[in-house]
């Protein structure tokens, strides 16, 4: 399985040839995200390929912020037993270089982002992840991890209902 490098944003990870296939996620990422990271709006990951003669270059990334959701806006199965301001981290923004898309890799992203919400949910308190899909496809993307729609086109999921289904894939795949 192909190995890739995590790391938080810095002035020396390459941006300017990022390409996901779509306009507004590589402006944002060649021309905001440093910017956004440096001054506390979000943290953004960088995916890079060690291998590669290229490894400072960005081939993959995503953006987590902290924010709180109304109990009312959370899908009604997720509404019980929740306060009225629930603690959320947001996964802002995804993408993958369009060299490595239809790999399986847009799903290892994610459970990235993922691992990363809820390693930081045990020192900041959160209870749900929150995306706003960019399209339908991408939405089938999260549904299939968990996400669950409210009635808005943001989708939310437990953290730790999204962690049990990760360790619930990690085990069938290694008896498989």
């Amino acid at each position: 399985m192909r190995s890739f490098t995590r790391s938080s944003l810095t002035a020396k990870h390459q941006l300017h040839e990022f390409d996901c296939g779509r306009r507004e996620l590589n402006q944002w990422v060649q021309e905001h995200a440093l910017s956004m990271h440096q001054r506390n709006h979000c943290r953004v990951f960088i995916w890079t390929d060690p291998h590669s003669p290229n490894p400072d270059a960005a081939v993959a990334f995503y953006a987590l912020s902290a924010m709180s959701v109304q109990r009312r806006h959370l899908p009604p199965r997720a509404q019980r037993g929740e306060m009225r301001d629930v603690p959320a981290i947001l996964l802002g923004k995804l993408a993958l270089d369009l060299a490595l898309q239809g790999q399986g890799l847009a799903s290892r992203l994610l459970a990235d982002a993922v691992i990363t919400s809820a390693r930081a949910a045990q020192s900041i308190g959160a209870r749900f992840m929150v995306v706003d899909p960019i399209d339908e496809e991408v939405a089938s993307l999260y549904a299939l991890m968990g996400f669950m729609r409210s009635d808005t086109a943001r989708m939310y999921a437990r953290l730790d209902e999204l962690m049990g289904a990760m360790h619930i894939a990690r085990e069938l795949l290694k008896e498989a």
